[in-house]
């Protein structure tokens, strides 16, 4: 793959944003950002019983607050690599087109090659139920996450998600756009992924992994 090329894998929570990201990171050995991991460090997810607050107040907090600071390090570090000509992928959830808007600059003002956005998605239901099967393991302590995301939390995004596919710089030249749905593990390139583009390679991995969750 060339360089400075930015990679981005959208999801909601419990859509396999994670492991798609980590499977193209092992293949392309080039190291995954996440705009989660920062948010924790960042006190991103408090445990719900600080100053007898609740979990949700807490959560909101951290929205409201926490936010503007971890995007504002997400882009910095970002910038930094592809300055460099370090491939970079990245995942997080980029619910509102005004999340997304600086990663379209990477591409227009030259300082990425290629941008790939891998969207996943899946079912409500299904959804539904591996956020609440991530919540049961953590309460058990069979995962060590810092923070598990509820219902009321994935609710919240779905409410306000802009979709991607209206966003009008996913048809420009350097952007290629990838629907791959987790439930069904069926993959639809959107735009771009011309061949001898980044976007076509990162097509052909998706297709990879498509094949290995459905055996």
């Amino acid at each position: 793959m060339k360089d400075s090329i930015l990679v981005v894998v959208s999801a909601f929570p419990g859509c396999g944003k994670t492991v798609t990201s980590s499977f193209l990171g092992r293949c392309l050995d080039v190291r995954l950002v996440s705009m989660s991991d920062i948010r924790k460090e960042l006190g991103w997810m408090p445990v719900g019983r600080v100053h007898g607050r609740s979990e949700k107040a807490e959560q909101e907090k951290a929205f409201r607050e926490l936010s503007p600071i971890a995007t504002s390090i997400f882009k910095v570090i970002i910038s930094e690599r592809l300055k460099r000509g370090i491939n970079t992928i990245i995942e997080g959830v980029f619910n509102r087109r005004s999340h997304r808007q600086y990663l379209y600059e990477f591409v227009s003002s030259g300082l990425a090659e290629e941008l790939v956005i891998i969207r996943c998605e899946c079912d409500i239901k299904i959804n539904i139920a591996r956020i609440d099967h991530r919540r049961v393991l953590k309460e058990l302590s069979w995962i060590s996450e810092k923070s598990v995301e509820q219902r009321d939390v994935l609710k919240k995004y779905r409410e306000e998600y802009e979709s991607i596919h209206d966003d009008p710089e996913v048809n420009t030249r350097g952007v290629s756009l990838v629907e791959y749905r987790t439930d069904t593990h069926t993959i639809e390139p959107k735009s771009g992924c011309n061949p001898g583009t980044a976007g076509a390679q990162i097509l052909e991995l998706l297709q990879e992994l498509s094949k290995t969750q459905n055996e």
